[in-house]
């Protein structure tokens, strides 16, 4: 006897436009759990035909898929009316916070380490590029979405390839719009950027991007907008790996630009031939690397996103921030012990104030680092000015009350002039403030100096 396994959420891990993903455990018959990871189809999505399309046929993709290299999906389901994917959970970071580690700390990583993480990755794409249906038909998967936040790295050092919703197949039951792109712009291929079709090649250009990236610490593709970022990798003009960073031996520098060719006839055919040559070079210099060196390197990324984060540290836009909403004070006092407007307004409660009247927009968010490379959000120059109307300045003089209309704005009252005493009366001056004696002290003082002295004088001479 079975019956249909339950869910119990732990934590919500990611969320995007499309999906949510959380870490859950799976409760089947006789109490037996299990740790997965549960993806789950936005609600006001449901009724877009297209997006379920394209959701079904990456489950169905990913269902076919057995490696060591790529994320197993267990099952696809529907419930409350959602759709839902089962898939493996990889208890780990993404090398999306691999590389923040690394320029956090002005360092990059090992280049062992880095060659290393990219053959698991080579394995992975090798194994999607090449499989085939039950009769033995290749499905032609280009992945298309090969970026850092899809590189998945456990705490056993295994690196594994996730999320094939943009993936390509020739048995897919929605088809990309020619001319249509798809993908993370700063990690496309110059010919997916001119509306070419792709092929597994593609892909292999995204995982060059993503070697030159952990070995120079820098984003390869990366414009002040979408447009600017495109028109780069539209280019492909790539900076020498070994002049960024001179511990890249030159061989392998050679490696990541083969990978990077703009020309397709130059550029590596398969990612077996890339990753073959990634190991030649590990083997030629002789480089000592396993999963043990990555899993290290994971755990100390996991323990200090884990740990406190100093008082004052930060950068100095989240300080800036901190002190002014330090400054705002607590306007209604009534229903809280703090009785002088003490209590500083936190985000939320600024934002649960002025609700309906306007919008408040937390300048946090303002700055980040985005995958499509725009670096800086800045405010809607429509929206009002929040911060000026809702917590206005107080004047340093008292203003004019009862201003009839369109007189403008308010000027300061002048202030009354004292009337002069009578001639006849004397003022009399007031007395200066009386000046604390300390007489009595330095006497005291003194005379405990003196019998001190007397002391040690018997001591020293009559005893």
């Amino acid at each position: 006897m079975s019956r249909a396994p339950r869910f119990k959420i732990v934590r919500k891990l990611d969320a995007g436009g499309m999906a949510e993903v959380y870490h859950a455990e799976q409760e089947s018959l006789e109490g037996f759990r299990k740790t997965v990871a549960v993806k789950k189809v936005l609600p006001h999505l449901v009724q877009n035909e297209k997006f379920l399309r394209m959701f079904l046929d990456e489950a169905r993709l990913s269902l076919r898929m057995s490696h060591a290299n790529v994320v197993q999906v267990f099952d696809v389901g529907q419930a409350g009316g959602s759709y839902y994917v089962i898939m493996e959970f990889v208890d780990g970071v993404n090398l999306k916070q691999v590389n923040e580690f690394m320029r956090a700390r002005g360092t990059t990583l090992p280049v062992e380490q880095a060659v290393f993480i990219m053959v698991e990755t080579c394995k992975g794409l090798q194994y999607a590029h090449t499989i085939t249906d039950s009769n033995g038909k290749p499905l032609g998967i280009v992945h298309r979405d090969v970026s850092p936040p899809n590189i998945l790295i456990s705490k056993q050092g295994e690196v594994k390839l996730v999320d094939f919703g943009l993936a390509k197949a020739a048995d897919q039951l929605e088809h990309t719009d020619p001319g249509v792109v798809k993908g993370k712009f700063s990690y496309l291929s110059p010919e997916a950027v001119e509306g070419q079709e792709v092929d597994r090649r593609a892909d292999i250009f995204a995982a060059g991007i993503l070697l030159w990236e952990i070995l120079t610490g820098r984003r390869l593709f990366q414009g002040k907008n979408d447009y600017e970022t495109v028109q780069q990798v539209k280019a492909a003009e790539i900076p020498s790996p070994s002049r960024i960073n001179p511990a890249v031996p030159r061989d392998l520098e050679r490696i990541v630009l083969r990978a990077l060719a703009r020309d397709l006839r130059q550029r590596y055919q398969t990612a077996q031939d890339f990753g073959d040559d990634l190991y030649q070079f590990l083997f030629s210099h002789g480089l000592k690397v396993t999963s043990f060196d990555i899993a290290a390197l994971v755990k100390t990324v996991l323990r200090e996103a884990a740990a406190p984060t100093p008082k004052g540290a930060g950068t100095i836009i989240d300080q800036l921030i901190e002190t002014e909403l330090a400054k705002l004070t607590s306007i209604d006092d009534t229903d809280n012990i703090f009785s002088g407007g003490e209590k500083p307004l936190s985000v939320e409660e600024i934002s649960g104030a002025f609700q309906g009247a306007m919008s408040f927009e937390d300048p946090r968010t303002w700055a980040g680092d985005m995958d499509d490379g725009v670096a800086f959000r800045l405010p809607d120059p429509n929206k009002p000015a929040i911060w000026r109307e809702a917590m206005p300045t107080p004047l340093p003089f008292p203003a004019v009350q009862g201003t009839r209309p369109g007189a403008g704005p308010a000027q300061p009252q002048p202030r009354a002039p004292q009337p002069a005493p009578p001639p006849s009366v004397a003022m009399p001056e007031p007395e200066p403030p009386k000046r604390k004696s300390h007489t009595g002290l330095l006497v005291s003082i003194l005379l405990l100096l003196a019998a001190v002295c007397g002391v040690l004088v018997y001591l020293t001479f009559f005893r």
